[in-house]
């Protein structure tokens, strides 16, 4: 079966679920009466993502998809709140576990799969109840406070599907968050695929403790550390060398001693043996990149390779929030928020299998007929297509493998050259309020 087909027959049956219906439900005695809004007609009103005037999207979503149907924004928002967010992040798990279960997800020299973790703070609509949930930030001067929240994914650095996020308070650490939803994330995909993890993290995640819970755990990681982050990687550096081992002394530094101890380590062994690789960074600096992974499984350029592709999640955040809008939120409750956060991931996911499948075939037709550049499948402009296409797989109004087809025909139309290391310097003659170069696809 074609792997859109099954990854999406998994979604679509966890979603017409009577179980999924009782479970995630505010209240028992919601949604029980046949309502023009259902559950299911909330549900994919909100992955169908609601950009513009609420009077437009829901007036033009039940005209499509429901009959003809009318309703008001207020009777919509009233019928919104009836529904857990929790439901967003179980369709998205559903989702992850049927995509590995399908094996055909790229790994990186064969064997492992590489995931990065970063996170972006969000602004929000300023209301008591969302800054109650979330918190706000403001200037030195306290005269422009903005309703914020911090979000977290641990993203597939070679697939580009969220394998797993949350969203918290925007005070809350993005470390603490990590180590709450790292177990959930690695839990879910050792039990639908087989391939070795390896953790890449930016200077911000490097840790004695994380670093050995992972590699007790079975985890291979890579993880830019900061120039003077323990004197054993000071003393590399100040080496010369390109890499080496480095045996990280865990007993004789009461300070390492009482930060095992606050992650629950009470009975750490003497050392970490790491490797320590050289890294150079385009503005003539240097960083160490400390990793579990020995010689024999990547090599130096290697692992300097794998450490580049977290800038992949940095480019994912951009396609969230300024392609996909999801800081266009409509909602005044912490519960929209989180509903609207949740179902963006999830919509977002869904059309990255769309155009995977679109590359696919972009591939194969380059290989036969090469050209000067590589191309590469425009997810911006899939992102835009899928706008109001979506829905008519969810609600059963079109066969599932005849939609996944015709939507990886449109999405592969949409294609760009790759010119590799191209950084021109930009300059801007002219302000101008609408960018001709970053124009909505919503």
């Amino acid at each position: 079966m074609h792997k859109p087909t099954t990854i999406f027959k998994s979604v679509v049956e966890q979603l017409q679920s009577e179980s999924f219906h009782t479970e995630y439900r505010a209240e028992t005695n919601y949604f029980c009466r046949k309502r023009k809004l259902t559950l299911i007609t909330v549900l994919i009103a909100l992955i169908n993502r609601l950009n513009k005037s609420l009077n437009v999207e829901i007036s033009k979503f039940l005209r499509n998809f429901c009959d003809g149907a009318f309703a008001t924004k207020q009777s919509f928002s009233k019928a919104r709140y009836k529904l857990k967010p929790e439901a967003f992040i179980e369709l998205n798990d559903t989702f992850i576990k049927a995509y590995y279960a399908c094996g055909t997800h790229r790994l990186y020299a064969g064997r492992y799969l590489v995931l990065g973790v970063d996170g972006s703070c969000y602004e929000l609509p300023w209301t008591e109840d969302i800054v109650e949930e979330f918190g706000f930030t403001n200037n030195p001067m306290m005269t422009h406070p903005r309703a914020m929240a911090q979000g977290l994914k641990i993203w597939d650095l070679l697939n580009e599907v969220s394998v797993a996020a949350r969203m918290d308070r925007y005070k809350e650490s993005e470390t603490s968050m990590f180590d709450r939803l790292w177990p959930v994330a690695t839990g879910m995909l050792r039990g639908c695929q087989s391939a070795k993890l390896l953790f890449v993290g930016d200077a911000y995640y490097p840790g004695l403790g994380r670093m050995l819970e992972m590699a007790e755990g079975g985890v291979d990681f890579v993880m830019r550390c900061d120039t003077r982050f323990c004197r054993e990687v000071v003393d590399f550096l100040a080496s010369g060398r390109s890499e080496s081992i480095l045996r990280i002394d865990l007993l004789s530094d009461h300070r390492r001693r009482w930060r095992l101890r606050t992650r629950g380590i009470k009975s750490p062994p003497s050392h970490l043996v790491v490797r320590a690789v050289r890294l150079e960074m385009r503005d003539g600096t240097v960083g160490c990149a400390l990793s579990s992974v020995t010689t024999d499984e990547l090599d130096e350029e290697q692992v300097r390779d794998v450490y580049s592709l977290r800038y992949g999640e940095e480019v994912s955040f951009y396609v969230e929030k300024f392609r996909a809008q999801c800081e266009n939120f409509a909602t005044k409750k912490a519960i929209g928020i989180y509903q609207e956060w949740y179902a963006n991931i999830l919509s977002l996911n869904m059309t990255q299998v769309l155009v995977e499948e679109a590359q696919r075939e972009l591939d194969a037709e380059q290989e036969k007929n090469p050209k000067k550049h590589r191309y590469k499948i425009n997810k911006s402009a899939a992102v835009g297509m899928v706008k109001d296409e979506m829905p008519k797989l969810l609600f059963g109004k079109e066969d599932i493998e005849q939609f996944s087809k015709r939507m990886i025909g449109i999405i592969y139309r949409f294609k760009e050259p790759v010119r590799p290391d191209r950084s021109l310097p930009r300059k801007a003659k002219h302000w101008i309020k609408y960018n001709m170069n970053q124009r909505p696809v919503l």
